[in-house]
């Protein structure tokens, strides 16, 4: 059985496109994270663990949405912003995911 060439050419045209899309997928860069905005999050939203979620730590953002009725994740949130304020861009990004 032989595909015609039109056929033939369609089947090029969609390789060179998931090769182009694969290329551009993986020279992009991830998004930086503001680290005001996490600071807010985890001085306002801390218990219920928005700032986690917000950084890329789902596991994290899942035990403080569990634990929220102790109180134990807004001390903790409270203790985080205000960490995230003190510390430099870089390492803020380094905790990130």
């Amino acid at each position: 059985m032989t595909l015609s060439k039109e056929k033939m050419r369609e089947i090029e045209e969609e390789e060179n496109y998931r090769n182009e899309v694969k290329r551009k997928i993986s020279n992009s860069k991830p998004k930086k994270k503001d680290k005001l905005v996490a600071a807010l999050l985890a001085i306002i939203l801390g218990s219920l663990g928005i700032h986690k979620f917000y950084m890329g730590k789902t596991v994290s953002g899942v035990i403080y949405l569990l634990f929220c009725w102790t109180f134990i994740p807004a001390i903790i949130g409270l203790i985080e912003g205000i960490d995230y304020l003190v510390i430099s861009d870089e390492e803020f990004q380094s905790r990130c995911k």
